[in-house]
């Protein structure tokens, strides 16, 4: 292999994070669930699983690849071909039509430890005979994927489900990612991270050391003090729970607001009355929205992202007024996250040595969990296209739901998944920081309700949550 090749293979610094910081009992994986129909009642067994995989595995070689760390960390760890059969890609569970709430359950015990990208970079999870959330007389199957964020962004999950289940057999790109180098080279690895590090403190760490220190966020601000902090900014300990919701689409699409702006505004309604109700201060409270830079961030890698910090205008009284508020706060954000400074100081952390990066993201790491995290809670929102003729063993498609995991100082999280007709919203938390969420669930039921009615719609239901 050549010393090119490796250094092609190396990951950006924005990927490195996403594997450092993913620790057991916070991974940074993300995770999505894929509902399937269970025509007639048949339940396809892990013979029939194991076979749809391997006449995908094909159009998956992308994925198909494992990290190397350098000797000692002293540089980025780097990706090097790993192909897995695919018996070893897949774990299959008969449910026995067992409660959806109960499948809900334990998809969000997966979502406590990360995956070992050592190994591998994604795995399945399918629970065949769960009892359907709309139709307690019939059964759906639900494919779970786990997916290494150094690998792939959440916003690739419409191309990984269309190679996994479309028919037109497409391979999976994903922009940014590097490729995979034949097999390790430990002594360039490790000549790299000493040049890099001599480079840095002989020069260049004097230039570049403050873009890095702001590279990922805004100055971390004053840690509270503990009678200060807000429930959702405790230590959420293991357990997860799993809530979801599925509002009307056709009541939120071709609006004056976008499904994301009106999606916040019900988190900021319902957010706003849970915390009420438990005697929580709300404050000024500020949602995470990830914001995708594109060709702007190749620097970046698989994550070209950034982050837009929102306020949820819980101070605006009014439905209506409150959307606008929110929407108009999304823009501004927006705008800010992609600003040149914000991508010229993204890129310039990439000249920052490992071994310095890592003991800049433990510190910021402890700062957040003490309760100085910019944000109490987060918002993804994915768009897998107006297309979703998707199947699983000739069984129609139903829904997607996406699952981000929590972080440090951020114990609630959101993921809005739009497939075809189809529109979930999923909502975890810690049993710890939130014991009742399917209250809060309720709430942002409502909040939906009325965001829709405040802006013209027709007030509509949600579907099941499957508590049954």
């Amino acid at each position: 292999m050549s010393i090119r090749q490796w250094r092609h293979a190396r990951l950006t610094w924005a990927d490195a994070a996403n594997y450092y910081e993913s620790k057991p009992g916070r991974p940074t994986d993300w995770s999505a669930f894929v509902v399937f129909d269970e025509q007639d009642g048949t339940v396809r067994g892990p013979g029939d699983a194991l076979a749809h995989l391997r006449s995908r595995a094909h159009l998956l070689t992308a994925l198909d690849r494992r990290i190397v760390e350098a000797p000692g960390r002293l540089d980025y760890p780097y990706w090097v071909r790993a192909q897995l059969p695919p018996e070893q890609r897949i774990e299959y569970r008969e449910w026995a039509g067992r409660s959806f709430t109960n499948c809900i359950d334990a998809i969000a015990a997966l979502c406590a430890d990360p995956l070992d990208v050592r190994r591998r970079a994604w795995c399945l999870h399918v629970f065949a005979g769960v009892s359907d959330p709309d139709d307690p007389t019939a059964t759906v199957t639900v494919v779970v994927l786990q997916v290494s964020h150094a690998v792939m962004a959440g916003s690739a999950l419409g191309a990984f489900l269309g190679a996994l289940f479309g028919a037109d057999g497409q391979p999976l790109r994903v922009p940014g990612l590097a490729p995979a180098a034949t097999r390790p080279h430990h002594l360039a690895a490790a000549v790299s991270g000493v040049a890099r590090s001599a480079r840095w403190y002989l020069g260049l760490g004097v230039v570049l050391v403050r873009r890095a220190a702001s590279a990922r966020s805004a100055d971390i601000p004053t840690v509270p003090s503990p009678a200060a902090r807000s429930m959702l900014s405790l230590a959420p300990g293991r357990d997860r729970v799993i809530r979801i919701v599925r509002p009307d689409l056709g009541s939120l699409v071709g609006r004056t607001y976008t499904v994301t702006a009106l999606g916040l505004a019900a988190v900021s309604l319902a957010l706003q009355r849970y915390l009420g109700e438990h005697g929580a201060p709300v404050g000024d409270v500020h949602v995470a929205v990830p914001v995708a830079v594109g060709a702007a961030g190749v620097a970046l890698g698989v994550n070209r992202l950034t982050a837009a910090i929102v306020p949820l205008c819980t101070e605006v009284a009014d439905p209506r007024d409150r959307v606008a508020a929110v929407a108009d706060a999304l823009a501004h954000e927006r705008r800010i996250a992609t600003s040149p400074e914000v991508l010229d100081r993204l890129a310039g952390a990439g000249a920052v040595p490992y071994p310095v990066y890592r003991r800049a993201a433990d510190r910021h790491d402890r700062a957040a969990s003490a309760g100085a995290a910019a944000a109490r809670t987060a918002v993804t929102s994915v768009d897998c296209g107006g297309e979703a003729d998707w199947t699983y063993g000739g069984s129609a498609f139903r829904f997607v739901a996406g699952i981000q995991s929590l972080r440090p100082g951020m114990g609630l999280v959101h993921s809005f998944s739009r497939a075809g007709d189809s529109f979930a919203v999923t909502v975890m938390s810690s049993p710890l920081l939130m014991p009742d969420l399917d209250r809060y669930a309720t709430l942002l039921e409502e909040g939906f309700a009325e965001v829709i009615e405040a802006t013209g719609g027709r007030r509509s239901g949600t579907g099941r949550r499957g508590r049954g």
